[in-house]
């Protein structure tokens, strides 16, 4: 009885959390066009972007499993319409990164793979999460993952460097994070639609990964590649997207578990703070983020690990980052002493992240 009573109490906390970074992200971050800002009062106030906007649909829908909220699903539905209509590329597919609040001016000039990635992975979860609950909105979201696949096959990759995924379309390096995104995404539209077309990408882009980007003097994906050769710095979310990655090769047959496991552990000893409870954010800071080391604890869980991991990167995340006043979270911060943020400023992306790891863990508990 006693132990029923506690679990209650800890998912009443992860879901309270959840609910008032939403509510505070309506009210500062929403618009009336059913966009959201970047932030309040930075440079792109005026501006809607792609990764951040998304975050928050992945937010709503991760919110959406642990909440009755009808409000909840017509804003899901009013910001995948915003999305399609103003960002996405009507001439070759795609989303474009950046546009205006009310969507009449959009940035052309460049799209990023790890933006279309992601998108497609909230289309993925979307399509799940609608599809078992019977919302409106989950009939569009297979056929759009399945577009963003296409455009990141015809225009993401080439064979600089023997292979691999651009960051974008200028083309100045490719780094972990768009492949390791690529990765996951592709395997899970397999898992989803199992057509092999998708686990030949999701195994091409892996092999591509371990032949160029990993370092198996550590045991870890390193940053990018590009004309002067490859960045050696590591950061803990991009290997813990790769543990995702090889998680869903191996439930597939296609890849042996051995690598899921070496890259935990290596993660886990490069990157994992015991003093603190939190992932460091990489191997060239000193610090960790509402974001990044919040990925990093939520792509394990995903994968099978450690419960109490998450559970400590998520507990720290909202002692340290977290804003008690408002709800909002903060950007990053160092662990130690009394935990000094770089900065008090309040953007959509992590508080949009501070709600999504809440009510993942609400609901997992």
């Amino acid at each position: 009885m006693w132990v029923c009573f506690f679990v209650v109490i800890v998912v009443a906390q992860w879901r309270d959390v959840a609910l008032s970074a939403h509510n505070f992200s309506q009210h500062h971050f929403q618009t009336r066009f059913g966009s959201f800002r970047f932030c309040e009062s930075c440079p792109w106030n005026m501006s809607v972007f792609c990764w951040s906007s998304f975050s928050q649909v992945y937010a709503d829908v991760a919110l959406l499993q642990v909440v009755n909220g009808s409000n909840l699903i017509q804003q899901i539905s009013n910001s995948l319409d915003f999305l399609e209509v103003n960002l996405w590329n009507e001439a070759s597919g795609g989303f474009f990164a950046e546009c205006s609040l009310d969507g009449s001016v959009v940035d052309r000039s460049v799209q990023f793979v790890d933006d279309n990635a992601f998108a497609g992975l909230v289309y993925l979860l979307c399509h799940r999460v609608g599809d078992r609950m019977k919302l409106p909105f989950s009939q569009r979201c297979l056929p759009r993952a399945i577009l963003i696949a296409q455009w990141l096959m015809e225009n993401g990759w080439d064979d600089s460097f023997g292979g691999g995924f651009w960051w974008n379309t200028l083309r100045p390096f490719k780094p972990t994070n768009s492949n390791s995104l690529a990765v996951v995404f592709f395997a899970e539209l397999f898992d989803l639609t199992k057509t092999g077309l998708y686990l030949s990408w999701a195994s091409k882009t892996a092999g591509w990964m371990e032949s160029i980007l990993f370092n198996p003097n550590v045991g870890l994906f390193q940053w990018y590649v590009n004309a002067s050769g490859v960045n050696p710095a590591m950061f803990a979310y991009e290997n813990a997207l790769m543990v995702r990655g090889y998680a869903l090769l191996s439930n597939d047959g296609s890849w042996n578990k051995s690598r899921e496991l070496d890259l935990t552990n290596a993660l886990l000893q490069n990157f994992w703070s015991n003093q603190f409870g939190i992932f460091m954010e990489s191997t060239i800071s000193g610090s960790v983020s509402t974001v990044l080391s919040g990925w990093a604890s939520l792509s394990l869980l995903e994968s099978g690990h450690s419960d109490t991991i998450c559970q400590s990167n998520v507990a720290f995340i909202n002692r340290h980052l977290r804003d008690a006043s408002t709800g909002a979270a903060f950007t990053d911060c160092f662990p130690g002493g009394d935990g000094r943020r770089f900065n008090d400023s309040f953007y959509l992306l992590d508080t949009s992240w501070l709600q999504a790891l809440n009510a993942f863990q609400a609901r997992l508990d």
